[in-house]
C-alpha cells in the first residue's frame, strides 16, 4: 500500500478478476474509514492491479431494504454423482491459484448479494 495525502494505492498480485477484485477493496477501504472514495484501477500483462482511491465528499443516498428469495437449492435438482462430476475439473494451481478448466474463478455468497 503507497499513501500520500490525496490518494491511496494498493497494488494487488495475480488477482482473480481486476474489476471485481477493485470494487471488494474500495468497498472494504470505505467501510474501514468510514469515508467514501473513488476508485480506479489499472491492470499490467504480468498480473499485477494497482486500485487507486481518493476520498470523495459526494453524498449518496442509503439503500433502500429487499427482501430476495434465497430459498432455491440447486443441489435439489443434482444426485450425489453429479456432484462429484462438477468437482472432476477443479485443479489447484501453484503459489496458490486455483482454476476450473485452466481458467480462474470466484465464487460469491449469498450474504454480500442480499445487500445491494
Amino acid at each position: 500500500m503507497l499513501d500520500d495525502s490525496e490518494e491511496i494505492r494498493i497494488i494487488v498480485e495475480r488477482p482473480a478478476s481486476g474489476p471485481i477484485c477493485s470494487g471488494i477493496i474500495a468497498s472494504a477501504w470505505e467501510k474501514s474509514t468510514g469515508k467514501r472514495h473513488r476508485f480506479r484501477w489499472a491492470e499490467n500483462k504480468g498480473g499485477g492491479l494497482l486500485v487507486t482511491l481518493a476520498q470523495d465528499d459526494t453524498e449518496i443516498p442509503s439503500p433502500k431494504p429487499t427482501n430476495p428469495n434465497w430459498n432455491w437449492n440447486h443441489t435439489d435438482m443434482l444426485e450425489d454423482s453429479d456432484i462429484d462430476e462438477l468437482w472432476k475439473d477443479f485443479r489447484m494451481d501453484s503459489p496458490g491459484d486455483w482454476s476450473i478448466m485452466g481458467e480462474r474463478k470466484m465464487f460469491f455468497t449469498q450474504g454480500p448479494l442480499s445487500a445491494l
